[in-house]
């Protein structure tokens, strides 16, 4: 009978073990579901982002009509509508408002989150990143608040920018917060323009943008699926472009005396050269002075500006180092600029070539 004690106790302590073990799994797997609800706030955002694409999917007419429009939606809206749970319940540990605001961009529907959950955390946007106030400088390399715009000026700037999976650099914020990018991957080399110039009584081209080969490969650009998804033109605002023709000596004005409005691609203007360079006596397009101190200035390609000269029918500027007047049926690489919504949300990166700002 002793033996049987025994063992009865040894499977008592057995049974109490395993008891002790099943015990604490539970505790485990408990906490896991705690945890698991507490979710990040990117997290978060990605929800409401779903959310309001699924709530828009039910009520189309709802949606911006214009291109430039903009709609925006509650979170209350979207938990009333079953269309996602509420932020209470998603983030138990603080108190968050939210809302998504749908922008038609030339027919691309963009949707911004932006949640606020007071000190713990708010949506921050790329602008707002690229400008803080420690990153503002009066001399030297970087970003220069002129007026009501923010300019990357000097040769050596974190102004690097990775979207639709290609390299890019903000030449500037603009006064309506939108930001204005070039493409700045090795490009193919086109001709500004080939057609018949009567004047010069050769195939050298006419400098109109409006009838321009360049102005198509613009458009082609724009429209080439391998190089733009429909989900990277909904980050594309249309912008007017201005393509009034001048000398090297005209006052920069002078480009935006005749304009085109509302495209979503174009090309960077002569007059940019000037205002990315620091040295003071870069005081023309043409100057010498204004491949100093300039990131554009030394940029791998020599690429077609949208600016064509006035005093010809067939020239038109092109950048290398300074902006200077080529026949218009030379070839020089196809650099676009496009303008981003200033509304899109910081994701990471801090603008060096090494970690550029992300825009997925």
């Amino acid at each position: 009978m002793k033996w049987i004690q025994k063992i009865d106790a040894k499977n008592r302590i057995f049974i109490l073990g395993g008891i002790t073990i099943v015990f604490f799994i539970l505790i485990i797997a408990i906490a896991s579901m705690f945890t698991s609800k507490k979710l990040s706030f990117s997290s978060i955002e990605q929800k409401m982002k779903n959310a309001a694409i699924s709530y828009y999917d039910d009520r189309q007419d709802n949606l911006p009509k214009q291109d430039g429009e903009k709609v925006t939606v509650t979170v209350d809206e979207l938990v009333q509508t079953k269309h996602m749970k509420s932020l209470d319940k998603l983030r138990k540990d603080t108190t968050c408002t939210g809302s998504v605001t749908v922008m038609n961009n030339n027919g691309f529907y963009l949707y911004l989150p932006y949640l606020d959950c007071g000190e713990s955390y708010a949506t921050s946007t790329l602008v707002s990143k690229i400008t803080e106030p420690n990153k503002i400088v009066t001399s030297g390399n970087g970003l220069y608040q002129v007026g009501n715009e923010y300019i990357f000026r000097g040769e050596y700037v974190d102004n690097y920018v990775t979207f639709a999976d290609q390299p890019w650099r903000i030449i500037k914020i603009n006064s309506d917060n939108s930001i204005r990018l070039i493409h700045v991957a090795k490009n193919e080399k086109v001709e500004w323009d080939d057609r018949y110039n009567s004047v010069s009584d050769n195939s050298d081209g006419i400098n109109n943008y409006l009838v321009s080969r360049i102005r198509d490969s613009v458009i082609e650009r724009y429209n080439d699926d391998e190089f733009f998804t429909d989900t990277n033109r909904s980050y594309i605002i249309s912008h007017n472009v201005c393509i009034g023709k001048r000398t090297p000596e005209d006052d920069n004005s002078i480009e935006c005396s005749n304009i085109l409005e509302n495209q979503p691609l174009a090309l960077p203007r002569a007059s940019e050269i000037m205002i990315t360079s620091i040295d003071p006596q870069c005081t023309n397009i043409s100057s010498m002075n204004c491949v100093n101190y300039n990131w554009m200035a030394n940029l791998s390609q020599s690429f077609w500006t949208v600016t064509a000269d006035s005093t010809s029918t067939n020239y038109a500027y092109r950048i290398s180092g300074i902006a200077g007047e080529s026949k218009t049926n030379k070839t020089y690489a196809l650099n676009v600029v496009l303008h981003l919504s200033g509304d899109i949300s910081y994701t990471s990166g801090d603008g060096s070539e090494e970690n550029p700002y992300i825009i997925k």
